[in-house]
């Protein structure tokens, strides 16, 4: 079994395609200035992994990697140094003058046949002058224990939650190392630029090691059986999971951080934005380029209606990676769906389509698209733009895309809900019966398909035992106004006006000045001997909609 895990495949910018990329090699022009760096590893674990640490120029001009050939730093190649409970090397690499970051670290390893990739983001920047050397300190690799007696091939994925680095000022050892060093010697006056772990917002670089060490099995079991709950959808029971996880605060700073995203997602899912908020806000605290938790914010801010923080989440979290350059990274396994820069994009269309601005809509869901065509719920999310836009026929396209693409816990009622919807509105009524049936055979059906199934039989086979449907739909939403106006619709068909009327002014109350529900009480209320009443509704409706009337007819609905 060959397992990869991808933590974080997220940039934090967008990477200019013309930029120079040095790789591990040094620039050696006259101007050059030196970083200086070690980076170790604790001598009494030794694992077997690789890593490597991700630069670029603030400009974008230039980008590299500090590594050792293409694997990283691979822990059995010799080391400059063995130093207390450390070992390591010292990296010595000539670059451009100007302004840099440190902005992701790559982590490989595994045990046995189990293999995992670890990408954690985070922000390290330092100056490169002519001729001189920038020391950024020691960065010494260190992990937590789990204490765990037997581990599954998960867990060992899992293991790379656990990794950090500690920073330090360890100049006195490196500089000589680094100046003395045949091949590519550093020279020039020392400029040391030690990063401080405490100020930098994220769990991968700290100023000292983590005193506690060890993450108690049981928090870890809950974590991960909160996961899977999550997973399989059981949002109340992942809700207790990762509560009992957090609860004795063991876990390591990162997975307290996945941990709060987590349980902010199931919150989310159960319509409680507010607590969402706060589990997201404080995972955000621990981790600040933890872009997922950005993302799932924003959809917090949006249940709530509050638009505008919304987007500014949201569009922070989907410009890390605009492109998703690192995203398509192969066969990667997700732990978390909502890492995906797909994701990132469909859930600010989402935003988009909640505020009506379909054409920003549209474009975050081509790219939702272009970035992960696998994804059932892309086309769904351009569906409902399509179908909002009057374009029915492509929603019906991509509502049939949705349903081929299904799979595993995917709410494949929501794409039969919305391609009988467009199957009614194309007058092909035999399909939206049958797409509304499948949800009421599977138990999954919601007003809107008994709603639909109600006015598809009634127009297409003037069913008077439709109006059960209807009824239904108001018994499972009374304060739906569409569920009223569609049983109202039911009611004028078979010529029962005072119930049609009754409906329609129900569905006002809840929705007033609804083009729809005027019209349609105003035809009633015409037929039924009150002309004048109903041509106020009718001219009520025609100033709120100039089209009310031929929508309405081509419903066989007229006075």
């Amino acid at each position: 079994m060959r397992i990869l895990f991808s933590a974080f495949l997220l940039l934090i910018a967008v990477t200019d395609a013309s930029a120079a990329d040095l790789g591990d090699r040094s620039y050696t022009g006259a101007d050059a200035g030196y970083l200086v760096m070690s980076v170790g590893w604790a001598k009494q674990w030794g694992p077997a992994i690789s890593l490597a640490l991700d630069f670029r120029k603030a400009d974008r001009s230039d980008k590299g990697v500090v590594s050792r050939g293409t694997s990283g730093f691979d822990f059995a190649v010799p080391k400059d140094f063995e130093d207390g409970n450390e070992s390591g090397s010292v990296v010595v690499r000539g670059l451009h003058p100007g302004d840099y970051e440190f902005f992701r670290i790559r982590l490989l390893g595994g045990e046995k046949n189990v293999r995992w990739q670890f990408f954690p983001y985070f922000e390290v920047p330092f100056t490169i002058k002519p001729g001189e050397i920038t020391y950024i300190g020691d960065f010494d690799l260190h992990d937590r224990d789990r204490g765990l007696s037997t581990t599954s091939g998960y867990d060992i994925i899992a293991k790379s939650l656990d990794y950090y680095f500690v920073v330090t000022d360890k100049n006195a050892r490196d500089i000589p190392i680094a100046t003395n060093r045949r091949q590519q010697p550093a020279r020039g006056a020392v400029n040391t630029a030690v990063p401080d772990g405490k100020l930098l917002k994220t769990p991968f670089i700290r100023s000292e090691p983590d005193l506690l060490g060890t993450t108690s099995p049981d928090s870890y079991r809950a974590w991960e059986k909160g996961r899977q709950d999550l997973g399989e959808r059981h949002f109340a029971d992942a809700i207790r999971s990762l509560t009992e996880a957090l609860a004795d605060k063991t876990l390591s700073p990162y997975l307290e951080a996945r941990t709060l995203n987590s349980r902010g997602r199931a919150l989310l899912a159960l319509g409680r934005p507010d607590q969402a908020i706060a589990d997201l806000t404080q995972a955000l605290v621990i981790d600040a380029y933890y872009f997922a938790a950005y993302g799932n914010r924003g959809i917090g801010y949006a249940q709530k209606g509050a638009f505008d923080l919304a987007l500014a989440d949201q569009t922070k979290a989907v410009d890390s990676d605009p492109d998703g350059s690192l995203y398509r990274s192969g066969d990667v396994y997700q732990e978390d769906d909502a890492l995906s820069v797909s994701f990132l994009r469909l859930a600010r269309s989402d935003t988009y389509f909640a505020m009506g601005r379909y054409d920003q809509a549209l474009i975050d869901i081509n790219a939702a698209i272009r970035l992960d065509p696998r994804d059932a719920y892309n086309y769904f999310g351009r569906a409902r733009v399509y179908h909002a836009t009057g374009k029915t026929a492509l929603a019906l396209d991509d509502y049939s895309e949705a349903i081929s693409r299904a799979s595993g816990n995917d709410q494949v009622e929501l794409f039969y809900r919305g391609r009988g919807q467009s199957y009614f509105l194309l007058a092909r009524y035999d399909r939206a019966i049958s797409d509304f049936r499948k949800n009421v055979d599977a138990g999954k059906a919601n007003a809107e398909d008994y709603s639909g199934l109600c006015m598809a039989r009634v127009i297409s086979k003037k069913d008077q035992g439709a109006v059960q449907d209807c009824d239904r739909a108001v018994m499972m939403a009374p304060r739906s106004p569409d569920a009223r106006e569609a049983r109202a619709d039911v009611y004028l068909e078979f010529g029962r006006y005072a119930q049609a009327i009754e409906d329609y002014s129900a569905a006002l109350m809840i929705r007033p000045r609804f083009a729809s529900s005027l019209y349609g009480r105003g035809v009633a209320k015409t037929k039924s001997g009150d002309a004048e009443s109903g041509l106020l509704d009718i001219d009520a409706a025609q100033q709120i909609e100039s089209g009310i009337a031929g929508r309405m007819a081509k419903m066989g609905i007229s006075p």
